[in-house]
């Protein structure tokens, strides 16, 4: 079984979520099974208790430039 990886939903701006893609582009239901995603704080949280493979990389780095200011 494939393990599924953490992303971010892509921020449509003026605190909206765009509820079927990905920060990294990624659609919601590209595999027929789903994509597990998460809000900006949950991803942080989700991100800091797993193994760094269980996180989208690009969803990530996406974080980091826009939330947390790195």
């Amino acid at each position: 079984m494939e393990d599924y990886k953490g992303h971010l939903f892509r921020s449509l701006g003026n605190n909206q979520l765009d509820p079927n893609r990905t920060q990294c582009g990624r659609r919601m239901w590209a595999n027929s099974k789903g994509a597990m995603m998460f809000k900006s704080r949950a991803f942080l949280q989700y991100a800091q208790s797993v193994d760094e493979t269980h996180v989208c990389k690009n969803c990530m780095a996406w974080y980091k430039i826009n939330k947390m200011g790195a």
